[in-house]
């Protein structure tokens, strides 16, 4: 959609609403008939979604942010997510104790919430031209550096993403810790994940984003490579 239509509040709601309606076909068929293969195709989808509304909400902002002001725009929005996850993971985890399919219903219900409240979103001023994907492989074709950030982006998620399955897998089987010590370790590695979101934002827009980026990858590439060697205490460090 062009940025200048009204495209991203429309894709923003749009996104959102089909969320809460794979969640709500999710709870439905974990709590009448439940079947694994039905559950993992519907939240293949709904992971679509839920990505789809909150590339949107980003690059919306993105648009709102003036010169110089990037960083701290996005750290922003990067510390909701993450503080959004730290509170939901253990809140999640509690409610599921008691009945696991009433999560999907309660995440079906904040996404209809998220979806009224993206009617009050406004577009940015046009200040570009929308690039399609032609576009953006010939810049690459063309400038070959820029690759850099896109593997820089992937690895750093990919690692991110194990942290929050495999390491959970981990804790349990091999250190055999109980689901509250699982979590102290979660909120451990998300807090101070989403409360640095907008002071490192900002010192981007401060030093650049080079610096930052390659300081901070060589040290979360050092503690992440000792997390298979590490135990007790040491994993709370």
């Amino acid at each position: 959609w062009d940025i200048s239509s009204g495209g991203y509040i429309v894709g923003f709601i749009f996104a959102a609403a089909l969320d809460a309606t794979l969640l709500g076909l999710m709870y439905a068929c974990a709590r009448w008939q439940p079947s694994l293969s039905l559950l993992l195709t519907l939240r293949f989808l709904e992971g679509a979604a839920h990505l789809t509304s909150l590339s949107t909400l980003m690059a919306l902002a993105g648009d709102w942010s003036g010169p110089g002001r990037g960083g701290r725009v996005m750290g922003v929005i990067g510390a909701a997510l993450i503080f959004g996850t730290a509170f939901g993971t253990p809140l999640g985890g509690r409610i599921g104790q008691e009945n696991p399919a009433f999560v999907l219903l309660l995440g079906a219900i904040i996404c209809v919430v998220a979806a009224m409240l993206g009617l009050r979103l406004h577009e940015a001023p046009s200040r570009r031209t929308p690039a399609s994907l032609s576009d953006t492989l010939f810049l690459l074709n063309h400038c070959p550096r820029l690759t850099t950030a896109y593997v820089f982006g992937f690895i750093e998620r990919l690692c991110v993403g194990v942290i929050v399955s495999t390491f959970i897998l981990y804790l349990g089987e091999v250190h055999h810790l109980e689901p509250a010590r699982k979590g102290l370790l979660m909120a451990l590695f998300l807090f101070p994940f989403a409360i640095l979101c907008y002071p490192m934002g900002r010192l981007t827009d401060r030093w650049g984003r080079a610096i930052p980026m390659g300081v901070g990858g060589i040290a979360f590439g050092l503690v992440y490579a000792l997390y298979g060697v590490v135990s007790g205490p040491w994993l709370v460090v």
